[in-house]
């Protein structure tokens, strides 16, 4: 049963907390990232717009509720998304074993920066994961480190060649993410964010060279309090990454114009982006982003899904517009389970 309450898609952010640094020229290419690091000071990309603002991580227990709760009210497809999901493993292992075996979503999604993926994982757990995102902006480190693409680290100075021999670019990140789809059965997706430091890049030799099922490619998007303005992280700064919506379509015509599959592009701008997602932050909560802010809901687990829902829907901006969500592309049951595409 589809309600007015829930999208047939749902994000959920179960951390913050991420290991790219948003500080250029800050890299420590040996950090493992390892689950008991206790560092406060985890920032994200600098036009990141879910920025490592709390290390808070939504309790399990609370996750499986929501979880069977939005199912319950006519949610189809999770994706998992953070932060970076990975730097969890334990957590997100338990996470897609319930979305798909208790929870019964149709298809379960991860998006990641590709920095923490162990093939020791999959064997464990891809069975319950449908489809793989990767962000992926460049194909050249100098943007990558530009965007923040790159291990976060505690003070080192970049040192491009040791990021090369150590194969910790975005690239080895995106053609290992391609294998592990390959051997895994599951769908292969790229996410591009442009902006001013890429904007008139070519990638289509990569899109080419790893044939992903998905390419979707945003405009970068400003959003008050996460990337700019008080409240954002205090590396965060979207200032000169801007671009026009004519300087994103420009990018997405040159890049298509060399793809062998065409129908992979997804392009998403600023205005389609806003209102055409539901997504639940790691406190429990929709998220309203139509204004150009986040702004949370009560929890779903204290006032109830409907009455979350409702106060959502009925924010100052709209909440959600499904039908930009459709017009986008975002509901496809015939191909977002990997069943499907076996």
């Amino acid at each position: 049963m589809i309600t007015v309450y829930v999208c047939e898609c749902i994000y959920i952010v179960v951390v913050h907390r991420c290991i790219s640094s948003c500080l250029q020229g800050r890299l420590n290419v040996f950090d493992d990232g390892d689950d008991d690091d206790d560092d406060d000071d985890d920032d994200t990309g600098k036009f990141c717009f879910h920025t490592a603002k709390t290390s808070d991580v939504l309790p399990l227990p609370d996750i499986e509720m929501i979880l069977s709760i939005l199912t319950a009210h006519g949610a189809m497809k999770l994706n998992i998304a953070g932060g970076e999901p990975f730097l969890y493993p334990d957590m997100l292992g338990k996470i897609v074993t319930y979305a798909k075996t208790v929870a019964r979503f149709q298809s379960v999604s991860i998006i990641s920066n590709g920095s923490k993926l162990k093939r020791e994982w999959f064997e464990q757990y891809g069975e319950y994961v449908d489809m793989l995102g990767i962000s992926c902006d460049s194909i050249q480190l100098d943007v990558d480190i530009a965007h923040g693409r790159v291990i976060r680290g505690t003070g080192a100075v970049v040192n491009r060649d040791a990021i090369v021999q150590h194969k910790k670019t975005q690239l080895d990140n995106v053609r290992l993410a391609n294998q592990l789809c390959k051997d895994f059965g599951m769908i292969f997706k790229v996410n591009t964010v442009v902006t001013s430091k890429n904007r008139l890049e070519d990638m289509s030799s990569l899109i080419n060279e790893v044939k992903p099922d998905r390419w979707k490619i945003f405009q970068v998007l400003p959003l008050e309090g996460e990337n700019y303005g008080e409240g954002a992280g205090k590396l965060q700064s979207i200032d000169g990454l801007l671009i026009s919506t004519r300087e994103f379509d420009e990018y997405c015509d040159r890049n298509k114009a060399n793809l062998n599959n065409k129908m992979t592009v997804e392009a998403e701008n600023n205005d389609t982006m806003r209102g055409s997602y539901i997504s639940i932050d790691e406190y429990g909560r929709f998220l309203d982003c139509t204004t150009g802010k986040k702004l949370p809901t009560m929890p779903i687990l204290d006032v109830g899904i409907e009455a979350a829902a409702k106060e959502l829907l009925l924010s100052e901006g709209g909440g959600f517009d499904r039908d930009a969500y459709y017009r986008r592309g975002g509901f496809y049951p015939d191909s977002w389970a990997k069943s499907n595409n076996m």
